[in-house]
């Protein structure tokens, strides 16, 4: 072998040592690195940022408070207005009634003599006025 590739073997098998340590030592830090605990820096928190659990617990405390009002008031308002509709139910059913019973009382005689004083007309009533222009023109 010559002089130069023997020089040359040497600087590859001294670059490949220097590369596998560098490797070696690459590896060995960034698990080191990883490893390690590392502390959290708290963060400057502005106004809005330390109100923030403050303003959502009471906006939901609000909310909680609204609706256990708003259902047992809404419940009552429902209840009444049923009973008010059926209370109206029961003063129709016994109007009903009531002219049912006045309509069965009334006597069969007067019945009768209301229809023959209807029949008895020389004409209806809608037709009252035309009547009396017909009786005005066998005048002239």
């Amino acid at each position: 072998m010559s002089f130069d590739k023997q020089n040359q073997e040497a600087d590859d098998l001294e670059l490949e040592a220097a590369l596998k340590n560098f490797r070696q030592s690459m590896r060995s830090w960034s698990d080191s690195e990883f490893g390690r605990m590392r502390a959290i820096a708290p963060v400057g928190a502005g106004f809005w940022v330390r109100m923030r659990k403050q303003i959502v617990a009471g906006a939901l405390g609000c909310v909680v408070a609204v609706t256990a009002i708003t259902i047992p008031v809404n419940v009552v308002h429902n209840r009444q207005i049923a009973a008010l509709h059926q209370a109206q139910l029961r003063e129709q059913k016994r109007q009903a009634d009531e002219a049912a019973l006045q309509a069965s009382q009334v006597n069969d005689d007067k019945l009768m003599a209301d229809v023959d004083s209807d029949i008895a007309q020389e004409a209806p009533d809608a037709f009252e006025p035309l009547a009396s222009l017909m009786n005005d023109s066998k005048a002239k």
